[in-house]
């Protein structure tokens, strides 16, 4: 998700992280609050637990729901993978993206990646990203989890 925000939002000013472990079967965290803080005043708030239900036939397809809210509007993803845009001060949401059939999901995307850098290797291919690209979100994770250690807000 610190990807998706900032290809949506940007880079943030601030960082705060609450985790938690609720199965205590595994070593790692299961849920969590992330709230970064923008610029321009937007904020992104992630809640996530893992052990909790949403309304959907296949969970993994999504692995829950989200809502961005904006000054025109509202875009929301809801369990079957449709979008929906609900326009500032309508009652009335219309489909942006309606659910499909996604063959592969959820395991093949592991092989996809692993085809795509095993075909740059041999063959030269471009890398769709690289190493650079994904660093400003790996500072992020690591400040999201010194966040959640200190318990305190941090300036990005």
């Amino acid at each position: 998700w610190l990807d998706t925000f900032r290809y949506m939002l940007g880079n943030p000013t601030h960082l705060y992280c609450d985790l938690r472990r609720m199965n205590d079967h595994i070593a790692g965290e299961d849920a969590g609050i992330l709230i970064l803080d923008f610029d321009d005043g937007m904020r992104a708030v992630l809640d996530a637990n893992r052990c909790l239900d949403h309304a959907s036939k296949n969970p993994r397809l999504t692995f829950g729901e989200c809502k961005i809210e904006g000054e025109k509007g509202t875009l929301s993803l809801n369990g079957a993978g449709e979008v929906w845009h609900r326009s500032f001060g309508s009652t009335k949401a219309s489909l942006l993206l309606a659910k499909r059939h996604w063959p592969g999901f959820a395991g093949d995307c592991v092989f996809a990646l692993q085809k795509h850098v095993v075909d740059h290797i041999l063959s030269g291919t471009p890398l769709e990203n690289s190493v650079s690209d994904y660093i400003p979100v790996m500072e992020l994770e690591m400040m999201a989890y010194q966040s959640a250690e200190q318990g305190r807000k941090f300036r990005v």
